[in-house]
Order: structure tokens, then sequence, then C-alpha cells
């Protein structure tokens, strides 16, 4: 199958290319999908430098969430079948106890826009009407839907961002946030429940609870996409839908321009996800 790879296992942006892999090979209870869109995430980053081990067993290809269909069943499934809409890679398998159904009304970029993000948001169903939570680089892939889940509930979000622009436009996304820049300060200071600072846990080789499903155990990350599905899935719509919930993404690549989307990732000017479609 076709891949995205490293050259020499890390190294820098350029060291990225579109080669071939052997196809993964099913195993009891897993699902094969055909991918048709990944998302970006700063874990990948970190992988393709060397500065993050894959749990053990785990495929070292980039990439923690995709969007595709079901192509092939290993013995002892029986919540898919083949062609149902459910990385870095054409093809991948995985439990079929970490699959999601993908809603009808998502587009495959949309969809592939969801799973590390929101999975992320679920935990912030655990807060209570009234609290204050800080996000810190809000207007990031991970930082922008726990900001928009944060404001679901009549609670206060105070959010940072790299620029002032980024600040600018996430006051357009009628959330109730009070907003400062990396290097300001802030107003009428009060008491904070929760706080999220994405930066400080993705440097702590994302094992913080919240920041990340690779590293927690199998039946953790099965049991947490039960809630999702259950408590959230539903309200998460794309740009035409209707829902409270939505998407948002900067900006859409083929896989043959991995480069571009790792470069731009890199340089903190964007807004959203970044999405990569299997082309």
């Amino acid at each position: 199958m076709r891949a995205i790879l490293i050259k020499d296992g890390k190294g820098p942006i350029e060291n990225l290319y579109l080669g071939e892999a052997p196809e993964p090979v099913l195993k009891h209870g897993q699902v094969m999908v055909k991918i048709k869109a990944f998302g970006l995430n700063r874990m990948d980053i970190l992988q393709r430098n060397g500065n993050y081990a894959v749990p053990a067993g785990a495929s070292d290809i980039l990439g923690v969430e995709f969007s595709g269909t079901v192509s092939s069943l290993g013995e002892g499934t029986t919540k898919f079948k083949v062609g149902d809409e459910g990385a870095y890679a054409e093809y991948i398998v995985v439990s079929e106890t970490h699959l999601l159904p993908k809603p009808s009304h998502l587009s495959w970029v949309e969809a592939a826009s969801i799973p590390e993000v929101f999975l992320t948001g679920t935990i912030l169903w655990e807060m209570k009407e009234g609290e204050s939570v800080l996000v810190h680089a809000a207007a990031s892939g991970l930082g922008l839907p726990l900001s928009k889940c944060s404001c679901e509930g009549a609670k206060t979000v105070i959010a940072t961002a790299s620029t002032r622009d980024k600040l600018d436009w996430l006051s357009h996304w009628n959330m109730n946030i009070e907003s400062m820049a990396r290097d300001g300060r802030m107003t009428n200071a009060r008491p904070l429940e929760w706080c999220f600072n994405l930066g400080a846990l993705l440097f702590k080789r994302l094992r913080i609870q919240g920041s990340t499903l690779r590293s927690r155990t199998a039946q953790y990350q099965a049991d947490l996409i039960n809630k999702f599905t259950g408590d959230l899935l539903g309200m998460i719509t794309g740009k035409d839908g209707q829902g409270p919930i939505k998407t948002y993404i900067h900006k859409v690549y083929s896989w043959k321009d991995i480069q571009d989307a790792h470069r731009d990732m890199e340089g903190n000017q964007t807004i959203g996800k970044l999405i990569v479609v299997v082309d």
C-alpha cells in the first residue's frame, strides 16, 4: 500500500515522502479501513522528529485520526460491516471498539477532523455550569473545539493565542470568551476550576489525561468512545449544519503535499484543523 514514510526513520520535514509499505494484517476483533482523509496533530511532529515513542504494538506510521470505509473484517467483529463509513496510509487495522460511525451529514474531510480533538473534549462534560476554564492555544486544532465545548454549558472560557489576529478571530465565533494574548495579562482575574495547557501537555510526551488517546489502555479508549458516541457525536456538525458544535478546518491538502502540511503546522499561523486527503 502507499503510505507517508520518513527517510531514516526520523528527521526534518524534508524527510517525509510518499512511498510503499506492507499492508497491515487483520487480527481477531479488528477492522480494516480504507482511509479517505486524516487529520494532523502536534504529536505527528514530535514523532517525526524522534521525540515520541509509539506505544508497544502500534504502527510506526504517523497519524492518530482518520475517516474511511470498512474494507474487510477480522474474526469476532460484530459492530461494523464492509462498506460502513467509519492515517497517513491507504489502509489501517484497528479494533472495532475504537471506531466511530461517520454521521451521514459530515464529509470525509470533516469527519477526519473529529476524533482526536473532540474525544479529548469529552472530559469537559464533567464541568459544572458556571465554572471557568482557561484554554491555552485556543485557536489550534485541539484548542478550538475545547473552547467551543466549554461554552456549551454557559461556562466562562478564558482563551490564549499566539497572535492578536487569532484572538480577534475567536471573538467572532459567538463564544463566551474572555481573551488575552500570549504576552498579555488577564483583567478581572478570577478563580479557575479547569486549565488546559496544550503546549505543556504535548511536551510531556502526551501522557497526561486529556491530552491524547494513544497512550491510554485499550479499555479506556473503548469506554471513552462509547461515551462520546452517546453524548457528543450527534451535536457535531459540518460547516453547513445546524448543530451547536461545529468543526473548523483551516486547510485541506493532497497527501502528495504532506511536507507543506507539516510546514504550515510548524509555522503556528493556522486556525483550526489541517486535513490531508488520501488521493
